[in-house]
């Protein structure tokens, strides 16, 4: 099976404390065009420590995932199935124990919000190119704060996202083309994040006023594969 595969390095950079937190990542595309991903995230002042795996269809739409959260040494977790109509959820949780979860749509998911910063570039795969201005997207979120310190569970999630055009980001591994989008958030959507992401949805920066926060890649390294 032909497959191509990255892996790198991601850091959260506040704007007064520098280095709070660092992402590892992995994506394996596969030859039908189902997307894996793989991830480690450390949240220093948060006390998070994250791992999930995920998987997308041809459409970034999301398939499965299990994520292992940790937070300030308490120990969660959860196993999500994306079918046509409906999420279901298996996890066991620090402060509710186990609980079985089905989320049905209210409009079919075109992202997971799982998290790691190389899914928010993710969630604005379900832009309209050709229709272009302000459009709402609607997915699945596995923790409705910011930081994704609750759940891991299902909550629907939906934002108005914006696309601002095609930009060359100075990246600390040299210039890279990326489409740059702002998604806006919170009850009243008053909260933004840029998104600058490649042609394949792929990490290049993130940028989160509420947090402070810009996040750098730093570490890419790319191949092609074959494997049974």
């Amino acid at each position: 099976m032909n497959h191509r595969s990255s892996r790198g390095k991601i850091l959260y950079v506040g704007d007064t404390v520098g280095e709070r937190g660092r992402e590892w990542f992995h994506r394996t595309d596969h030859a039908d065009g189902t997307k894996v991903f793989r991830t480690i995230s450390e949240i220093d002042d948060s006390q998070i420590l994250r791992d999930v795996v995920w998987s997308v269809d041809a459409t970034f739409r999301p398939l499965e995932c299990y994520e292992r959260l940790v937070v300030r040494g308490a120990l969660s977790m959860g196993w999500f199935k994306f079918e046509k109509d409906y999420c279901l959820v298996e996890g066991y949780y620090a402060d509710l124990g186990r609980v079985s979860q089905r989320l049905d749509y209210t409009h079919p998911p075109t992202f997971l919000a799982c998290h790691p910063l190389v899914g928010d570039c993710l969630a604005i795969a379900g832009y309209d190119f050709t229709q272009g201005g302000r459009q709402v997207l609607h997915g699945v979120a596995t923790s409705p704060m910011v930081n994704g310190s609750t759940g891991p569970i299902a909550t629907r999630s939906s934002h108005p996202t914006e696309y601002l055009g095609w930009e060359t980001v100075d990246t600390p591994i040299g210039p890279i083309g990326a489409h740059h989008f702002r998604i806006y958030y919170g009850p009243n959507h008053e909260k933004t994040e840029d998104i600058w992401s490649g042609e394949d949805f792929s990490f290049v920066r993130v940028r989160n006023d509420e947090l402070a926060t810009t996040y750098e890649l730093v570490e890419l390294e790319t191949w092609e594969g074959t494997g049974i």
